[in-house]
């Protein structure tokens, strides 16, 4: 099945009803041609289920994930994980291999649905879209991103204020279509927040915790600065910061960013809502 996800055509060769039932709002037309394709290799023994290629570098190792880098490509390991433990991307990233030994109780199905974001996230990168860990509302017909709201909490507030309607409350993908600004859903939120269409992106509020209860503007360099903390791009090489800097560099001059430094509370919201009606009436990319 093909999905599109942030303007991304990702090829996932597994039966549907393997897959989380979020991604069934992505799905898209089969002829579209994919900028990744996955496929999903069952091994038949645990012992069998960790592919990796001898010679590899290590780029980054934490509690949750190995990324190794070799003449092949990148290998990323799951120490956590029981039945999905490897996923080798091949050298340009257009394609992945997922090795998984599936149980009968359906285990695997949950390691998938989480393992994909990794790859899917690169792909993302590949084709000039970030991630934002935040929640974002639909204001006036545009989308405004509130980073990093965790749970959606804020975002929750605005919308029993009225300022404007939950769009997506845990992840939201940033990217240039046709010299306009947009925003984007992913799979990996509540079933309830599920944004499969884009949406004009309006601005960007970055949540910081204080009694001053005011928004701020910010001057470049830390605009810039800020959207990659909030990054949750993969950044497992040189190459893939570059990426991720060069679309960040575009968006940052050409969108209405603020920081509006208080407790996420009605109050803040109260100080927030005519902040957001000095929004300009569109966004364009600059080149």
């Amino acid at each position: 099945m093909k999905y599109c996800i942030g303007d991304t055509v990702v090829c996932i060769n597994v039966e549907e009803q393997n897959l989380h039932s979020n991604f069934q709002a992505f799905r898209c037309d089969e002829s579209e041609e994919p900028q990744l394709t996955i496929d999903i290799v069952e091994e038949p023994e645990m012992t069998m289920n960790i592919q990796m290629t001898v010679g590899q570098i290590m780029l980054m190792e934490s509690e949750e994930i190995g990324v190794f880098e070799g003449a092949m490509g990148i290998d990323l390991l799951y120490p956590k994980n029981v039945q999905l433990t490897s996923i080798a991307i091949a050298k340009g990233y257009r394609s992945a291999k997922v090795y998984v030994v599936q149980d009968a109780e359906g285990k695997w199905k949950e390691e998938l649905f989480l393992a994909l974001r990794d790859v899917i996230y690169l792909a993302l990168e590949q084709n000039g879209r970030f991630v934002l860990d935040s929640s974002s509302l639909l204001v006036d017909g545009r989308g405004v991103i509130l980073a990093a709201d965790p749970n959606a909490e804020f975002a929750g507030i605005c919308q029993g204020k009225q300022i404007g309607k939950i769009l997506n409350d845990s992840a939201n993908i940033i990217g240039i279509y046709k010299e306009r600004l947009y925003l984007y859903g992913t799979p990996w939120c509540s079933p309830k927040a599920v944004q499969a269409e884009r949406a004009p992106l309006g601005g960007i509020v970055f949540l910081k915790k204080s009694d001053a209860g005011v928004v701020t503007d910010l001057p470049e360099d830390k605009r810039q600065l800020l959207m990659l903390v909030h990054c949750k791009s993969p950044f497992w090489r040189e190459g893939l910061l570059d990426q991720c800097l060069n679309t960040i560099q575009r968006v940052e001059p050409s969108v209405w960013i603020r920081q509006l430094e208080s407790h996420a509370d009605e109050a803040a919201a109260d100080v927030l809502k005519p902040a957001l009606d000095t929004i300009e009436n569109d966004t364009v990319a600059e080149y």
